[in-house]
């Protein structure tokens, strides 16, 4: 399986590399989508500031985007996270990918709106697949996700300096969690090949949304949160990178992330002896990535 992944991935990255060669000798026709790849490798997996799981992963994704100018957009993509420590074993399965994520969306841009220069509406639909959860009493194997993101035209705080926020809010409705967040990104341009980028994520979530499972089951049930429908901030996430254009297609770099939980129940859950989530109520990581546009 292990190796099935990586010559399907390898395979995507060919045809991605095939499509930018084309792109650059004819006009690239409506029909055709734009493509992005990335391979990474991170110290560890961290979701919305909860760690899923310690050890340190190998993350891939390819997404296909078509941009029908005046009437938005579609895009699929799909994602994997490689358990190569066999950290979430089941038995029976060793070394496969511990998660599958597929979606589609579709996107439009309002231009030219007042104060916010533009604003982009995106609706979109994930499923998650993860093939080892078969022996986790406290979760299903798959999840299903609709999700509504709108965010602003980038502001310029200088010519190579620039910054936008943006709302999303996302309904699993397989296990009937929600959550939202106000996030901020922003961009600075180093020189012509270097850049720096930025984000800042406030997640407010039902306690289901994440103490459902992930993070020590038990003790989330005497913190009265299993099946909790408490409202409530839960992480802050700050997220960093610095991204080097080896040439206009091909990316590679650094990045990290710093999470915080904010509320004292949710605290309670991270303490508990079986999370892998840190006791003092902060995650962080570090990790690099290859990035094909």
């Amino acid at each position: 399986m292990k190796k099935l992944m990586f010559s399907l991935f390898a395979a995507m990255m060919l045809i991605g590399v095939q499509a930018m060669a084309q792109d650059a000798t004819n006009e690239k026709p409506i029909w055709q989508p734009s493509v992005d790849l990335s391979l990474s490798y991170s110290s560890r997996y961290i979701s919305d500031g909860w760690v899923i799981n310690p050890e340190s992963m190998i993350f891939g994704d390819i997404n296909l985007t078509w941009d029908f100018n005046e009437f938005g957009g579609i895009y699929i993509g799909t994602w994997f996270a490689n358990d190569w420590n066999d950290y979430n074993k089941d038995s029976r399965i060793d070394y496969e990918p511990e998660e599958w994520d597929y979606w589609v969306g579709y996107y439009y841009t309002l231009n030219d709106v007042p104060v916010v220069n533009s604003l982009t509406f995106d609706l979109s639909y994930t499923y998650w697949d993860y093939p080892k959860r078969t022996q986790w009493p406290a979760r299903g194997e798959t999840e299903r996700k609709g999700g509504f993101d709108i965010s602003t035209g980038d502001f310029a705080i200088t010519e190579d300096f620039t910054w936008h926020p943006g709302f999303f809010i996302g309904w699993d409705h397989e296990n009937d969690e929600w959550q939202a967040k106000l996030y901020v990104k922003s961009s600075y341009k180093i020189s012509d090949k270097l850049s720096f980028n930025n984000g800042l994520d406030l997640f407010w979530n039902n306690g289901r949304w994440r103490c459902g499972g992930y993070d020590g089951v038990n003790h989330a049930k005497r913190a009265g949160l299993l099946d909790s429908y408490k409202n409530g901030f839960s992480t802050l996430v700050w997220s960093a990178d610095l991204s080097y254009a080896i040439n206009d297609y091909i990316s590679f770099g650094p990045f990290a992330k710093l999470a915080w939980v904010l509320d004292h129940d949710y605290r309670e859950v991270w303490k508990s002896e079986t999370s892998p989530n840190h006791k003092s109520g902060m995650n962080n990581l570090w990790g690099v990535q290859l990035s094909i546009s």
